[in-house]
């Protein structure tokens, strides 16, 4: 009877684990009028920690300040309420002390027997299914936008473990059920996402026939890809509203006038801005601003007059939350015919939260000019 052997094979599995999501702070905080990215990573921590019971809004307010007090005696440092780098070193530690992922090393055993025949049925080769780790929001570049307002700035997402292919970011209305898809973006690093800047001037559905500008309030951005999903960054959405009126509304601009209003300019605002600079431009049906000049702006609030052939400084004047400014356009009328005057006007502003330039599209004036 012929001698068999008999080998066996046996090698080991592929095993992984994954870090929790890390926290890492970057700046010292304060309760002293820190708004920013860095405050709303802190306030994210508190939270999911439950020392924090608002919602997080990247302000630090008096109840970040209480919460965290509160973390600082549970870790046996000062409770001073302000993040400096003790502080923020406890919480890089506890958070980001995740392991990197491991794999075991294959190993070979071999069994020799037998006198007898045996019938042998050949092993197949296993599949591992390898889970993929959702990935991780860690920080958010640029925490405040202005709903249709055209800026440089995009929605810069920062973590780990983005995907090269397709990165859906999906934004959640904080207090409604309300979602808003951004889209698709790859990462070429793995480790950021960016989404244009567009998607603050886009439109979105709210309903049969019917689209709208992203809703004012405090967003999560989520990221979802072939991991799942990840955990929540914030946004906060604000806006600017500026209208424009026409000064031949109430008193017809005669042909030949001097200083002859012709416009009039609203700017309000839900956040705090500095007005920079508003850039008018003029046609009419006998040419580009033909027949008007010496045109001026003016504060109706405060009487300044600023002169400007098409560009005018506001001077960085600063409006507060729920303020609002109104400026006129006068010009000198000397046209031969009665016209038709198309107005258009850009607002440039900044924003202080990210120190950013916005710029606001004023709706289009119309002007009669006649008599």
């Amino acid at each position: 009877m012929k001698k068999l052997i008999l080998a066996l094979m046996l090698t080991s599995g592929i095993l992984y684990s994954y870090a929790d999501t890390c926290t890492d702070i970057s700046i010292n905080l304060s309760k002293k009028g820190n708004t920013n990215s860095q405050v709303l990573i802190l306030q994210n921590f508190l939270f999911n920690k439950g020392l924090l019971n608002a919602k997080p809004n990247g302000y630090f307010g008096p109840q970040t300040f209480t919460a965290v007090k509160l973390y600082q005696k549970s870790k046996g440092i000062t409770p001073t309420g302000d993040v400096a780098a003790l502080t923020r070193s406890s919480i890089k530690n506890e958070s980001c002390n995740g392991t990197t992922p491991a794999v075991s090393s294959p190993t070979t055993s071999t069994m020799a027997t037998t006198t007898s025949q045996v019938m042998v049925t050949p092993l197949v080769p296993s599949v591992i299914s390898i889970k993929v780790s959702p990935s991780v929001i860690n920080t958010i570049d640029y925490a405040t936008f202005i709903s249709g307002g055209k800026m440089d700035t995009p929605l810069t997402i920062r973590g780990s473990g983005f995907s090269s292919s397709t990165n859906q970011v999906i934004l959640k209305l904080t207090g409604s059920n309300r979602t808003f898809d951004l889209g698709n973006f790859p990462s070429v690093n793995g480790t950021t996402t960016i989404v244009s800047s567009s998607f603050i001037t886009n439109t979105y559905p709210c309903g049969t026939s019917c689209t709208e500008l992203l809703p004012v309030g405090n967003y999560s951005v989520i990221v979802k890809n072939e991991g799942g999903e990840s955990n929540a960054g914030g946004i906060i959405v604000r806006n600017i509203i500026a209208t424009g009126t026409s000064g031949s509304i109430s008193t017809a601009i005669k042909q030949q006038s001097t200083q002859a209003k012709l416009a009039t300019f609203t700017i309000g605002t839900n956040t705090s801005i500095s007005l920079e600079e508003m850039n008018i431009s003029l046609t009419s049906s006998l040419s580009s601003g033909a027949g008007i000049s010496n045109l001026k702006l003016k504060d109706e609030l405060s009487g300044e007059v600023i002169g400007g052939s098409s560009s005018f400084d506001l001077g960085k004047r600063m409006i507060i939350e729920n303020q609002s400014k109104i400026y006129s356009l006068y010009g000198d009328i000397d046209v031969p015919v009665s016209v038709g005057v198309t107005i258009n006007a850009v607002l440039k502003v900044k924003e202080f939260i990210g120190n950013n330039f916005i710029y606001i599209t004023i709706p289009t004036v119309f002007d009669t000019i006649s008599g």
